[in-house]
């Protein structure tokens, strides 16, 4: 069974979260704030993932 994982990177200024595939992140900036992410680890729970999509939505409609 293929199971996808994906990164959880925080970041350090604003602590919003960001999941990502790309493994090759590395210098990434926060897209709220543009403070430094750090990895997390990887995320594998579906409900996490839509709890953080769901909270970046929401943040994208208030600006």
């Amino acid at each position: 069974m293929n199971c996808k994982k994906y990164l959880l990177y925080k970041c350090i200024e604003c602590n919003e979260e960001e999941i990502t595939n790309n493994y090759h992140t590395d210098g990434r900036r926060c897209k709220k704030c543009s403070g430094h992410l750090v990895s997390m680890g990887y995320i594998k729970d579906i409900n996490k993932i839509k709890k953080i999509i769901i909270s970046y939505m929401k943040n994208e409609d208030t600006e």
